[in-house]
């Protein structure tokens, strides 16, 4: 077998599957915590939060708006992650 194909077919599947859950989870957490995008991220959304709030006095409404949001947005990409781990895994279980 030569150094490709063993590459294509047998090492980089395992190594795929294998480090595909620690590349979703870091692209997580880089989504939650990275201090550009956070601070961005929140101020822009606090801000049109607040702006909202000012215009219509409906607190409890606009900010649990936002924070279904980020939540949402946050649980898609741990979904599409998950999914993707498991397509992998079962691709390269064969």
């Amino acid at each position: 077998m030569s150094y490709v194909r063993a590459m294509r077919s047998v090492i980089l599947p395992q190594g795929v599957r294998n480090a595909l859950p620690s590349v979703v989870n870091h692209t997580v957490l880089l989504f939650k915590n990275t201090s550009l995008a956070m601070v961005i991220g929140v101020a822009d959304l606090t801000y049109v939060t607040r702006d909202i709030e000012n215009q219509t006095f409906r607190t409890f409404e606009s900010y649990l708006v936002a924070t279904v949001g980020y939540l949402f947005f946050s649980l898609l990409l741990m979904g599409l992650g998950a999914l993707l781990a498991r397509r992998f895994q079962r691709v390269y279980a064969r």
